[in-house]
């Protein structure tokens, strides 16, 4: 066994929870979900039943219910949702949101995507 030495001490500090911010990166952008990227999302889900097999919503019969949705989930203080925006095409083509947030670990997961 090699000696390897210990890394930083992680302070027991509890994060704050994670704010909904626009996040920008090299392939795609996460920002804030809202009413404003129904449209783009409605455009995308055509014909792509199966991208929702493993989630518990979906597919939405009208773009009605694709905003209400949208609506329902884009409020959640506790798992706040982004639209995906790839730089490709600069529309929401998805969402994905942060989940089981332990601010006691400083740890989340990205889910519902």
């Amino acid at each position: 066994m090699t000696d390897v030495p210990p890394g930083p001490v992680v302070t027991e500090t509890v994060r704050p929870l994670p704010g909904a911010n626009r996040h920008v990166g090299k392939a795609v952008t996460l920002e804030p979900l809202s009413a404003g990227h129904v449209a783009d999302l409605w455009d995308t889900a055509q014909g792509a039943d199966r991208s929702w097999a493993y989630l518990k919503y979906g597919p939405f019969p009208t773009t009605q219910d694709l905003a209400a949705h949208v609506a329902r989930i884009s409020d959640l203080e506790q798992q706040p949702f982004f639209a995906v925006i790839p730089a490709t095409s600069g529309k929401a083509e998805g969402w994905a949101s942060f989940c089981d947030i332990a601010p006691h670990d400083a740890a989340l997961e990205i889910g519902s995507i």
